[in-house]
């Protein structure tokens, strides 16, 4: 279920426009779930801290869904006026603090949130810039 759902996330942030899926080769999709396996724990605050974090400050590379959740936790900052359980009010603010460091322009959120050692940015800045597979054609088929 964690790989799953590690997958779905990480493969839904990223623009599928600006990634040439034919670099990819099944084991660098393999590497990447268990890079994300690896690194990702969804349960943890810190992770996902970092995720919203790198999420708000790399939008515009990660693609369009990653800007619309940026846009989405604008509407966050609504629930100070909600009346809502301290523990949720708690949490809410901790990722709403998450997503405004991700906004700063100085922030390295890696060093905000160190304790959490998946870093989507990484993944996603290495998987983007794979460089060219030399594709072997035989003869016959030019």
């Amino acid at each position: 279920m964690k790989l799953k759902f590690n997958l779905i996330l990480y493969f839904s942030l990223i623009d599928p426009t600006k990634i040439d899926w034919e670099k990819f080769s099944i084991l660098d999709l393999i590497k990447a779930g268990e890079e994300i396996w690896s690194q990702f724990n969804p349960t943890d605050v810190e992770c996902q801290k970092r995720l919203i974090c790198e999420i708000h400050q790399n939008s515009g590379d990660l693609g369009p869904t990653a800007e619309q959740i940026v846009d989405w936790f604008s509407y966050l900052s609504y629930t100070k006026v909600m009346t809502m359980p301290k523990k949720m009010q708690k949490i809410v603010n901790e990722y709403l603090e998450a997503a405004d460091k991700g906004l700063e322009e100085n922030v390295d959120c890696g060093n905000e949130y160190f304790r959490c050692k998946f870093s989507l940015k990484k993944l996603a800045k290495k998987y983007r810039n794979k460089k060219e597979k030399k594709r072997i054609i035989p003869r016959n088929y030019e």
